[in-house]
C-alpha cells in the first residue's frame, strides 16, 4: 500500500474513477465494491474507514448533486 495515499484516494485509483465523487456513481458501484473486496481492513485506521463508508453511503440527490 502507498503509506501517503487515503483510503478513498486509493479506492478511486482502483476503480478507474477520474474524480473522488465518482465514487458515489452508480457507474462505479461494482469497480468501488470490487477494490474494497482487495483492500485489507488492517491497511487504514478504523476512523478512515468509518470516514469513508460515510462518504460513500450518503445517498445523491436525484439531480446528481450530493446532499449539503
Amino acid at each position: 500500500m502507498d503509506q501517503q495515499m487515503g483510503l478513498l484516494d486509493r479506492l478511486a485509483q482502483m476503480s478507474g474513477c477520474v474524480c473522488l465523487s465518482d465514487l458515489r456513481t452508480p457507474a462505479y458501484r461494482h469497480p468501488v465494491l470490487d477494490a474494497l473486496g482487495r483492500i485489507s481492513a488492517e491497511e487504514y485506521p478504523a476512523k478512515e474507514w468509518l470516514e469513508a463508508m460515510g462518504y460513500l453511503l450518503v445517498p445523491m440527490q436525484e439531480d446528481g448533486r450530493h446532499p449539503v
